[in-house]
């Protein structure tokens, strides 16, 4: 026979508003496994689908990780701004991290648009370029200049272990 006490309406909320069962039973006066016997009767289990305030969102957590619940209007709208968004701002409107993100993106088979890539790729390069030219950095050498006479012709080293071994010299040994 099911013993309703005094308190299960009360711990109902705070085991949805995401209290653990030692801070519920210290907020009504009874000990956890008093609390999690009566969640158990009536059907609440930390495991499966659970409401967090913190995201303000409904999500599975088996095995105690958290997992996101993808609504219809999530996926509707990562299909939509997925080919023209950059992944980030994606992340920040669903309010999601950004692998959630990418992993969900990937699992629906979505691309960005090569058109929109290329326009990303080249305004970032415009921005690279005006940054190096701004602190001085002009880029490569052009013909004709000469920034370091001393190096400049001198065959190439490689680099074995601890010592410089030359490309050109030859292995041979001298005889004595």
């Amino acid at each position: 026979m099911r013993r309703n006490t005094e308190h299960d309406a009360e711990i109902i909320q705070m085991f949805h508003d995401g209290r653990t069962y030692k801070e519920i039973g210290l907020a009504v006066g009874y000990a956890p496994g008093w609390v999690f016997t009566i969640c158990k009767r009536h059907g609440l289990s930390r495991k499966g689908p659970r409401y967090y305030p913190d995201t303000g969102r409904v999500e599975e957590a088996p095995n105690g990780t958290r997992r996101i619940s993808w609504s219809r209007q999530m996926v509707d709208d990562l299909r939509r701004l997925f080919p023209k968004t950059l992944n980030k701002e994606i992340a920040e409107y669903l309010g999601i991290s950004l692998r959630t993100m990418i992993r969900k993106a990937r699992e629906l088979g979505l691309q960005k648009d090569p058109d929109w890539l290329t326009d990303v790729w080249e305004d970032r390069r415009r921005q690279a370029h005006m940054v190096a030219r701004i602190k001085g950095y002009p880029g490569t050498i052009k013909p004709g200049e000469h920034r370091s006479p001393d190096t400049e012709f001198k065959k190439p080293m490689i680099w074995a272990g601890y010592a410089p071994v030359k490309l050109y010299e030859s292995k041979k040994r001298k005889k004595k």
